[in-house]
């Protein structure tokens, strides 16, 4: 249902409408995947290093990262999106 249909149905029903927030979780193989359209391995690689090879391997699902990759990968995209965060344009 749209949000403003939402929001009649809980008006009409007398009800408050919840306040709600997403959190969105992934495992390596579905966020590589699913960002495989912004990131080449070449520049995941870079970012992450962890090699090209292995990361292909994560999103074919031939091999599943260590905790430890996966926590490795993880942080090294967080600090890549602060430096992105940090860009300003002149």
């Amino acid at each position: 249902m749209l949000h403003r249909e939402m929001q009649e149905m809980y008006q009409a029903e007398g009800k408050e409408i919840p306040e709600l927030e997403f959190v969105f979780k992934y495992d390596v193989p579905s966020f590589l995947q699913y960002y495989a359209y912004a990131f080449t391995l070449a520049g995941l690689e870079r970012i992450t290093g962890v090699n090209q090879k292995q990361l292909g391997h994560y999103i074919a699902g031939v091999r599943k990262p260590s905790e430890k990759t996966a926590r490795k990968i993880e942080e090294s995209i967080r600090c890549f999106a602060k430096d992105l965060e940090a860009v300003r344009f002149v």
